[in-house]
């Protein structure tokens, strides 16, 4: 049976919870190091998920379809191109 501390059955008496992001983790009451540690990572995971749903409305698009498939100028694309061989080649001579 899951509990809404995610302790899933597991006698919890005497400790903080079980621990999301210390490995599932019991966290003992008297354990403030550990239990401030979870209480920041699940803070800035409450941000970042937050996050996702928020910025798409703040930030303006940069185009009017959004992302456009464009051809790199031929010139960009040689030297990139023979940057790549290269790197990826060892045999090939620069």
């Amino acid at each position: 049976m899951s509990h809404l501390d995610g302790s899933y059955g597991v006698d919890v008496s005497g400790t903080a919870g079980m621990g999301t992001f210390t490995h599932g983790k019991l966290i003992e009451c008297d354990d403030v190091y550990t239990r401030m540690e979870e209480f920041c990572h699940r803070v800035w995971y409450d941000k970042r998920l937050g996050l996702n749903y928020v910025q798409p409305a703040l930030v303006p698009a940069v185009t009017q379809g959004g992302f456009e498939l464009r051809r790199m100028p031929e010139d960009t694309f040689a030297w990139l191109r023979d940057w790549y061989v290269c790197v990826r080649d060892p045999h090939y001579h620069c």
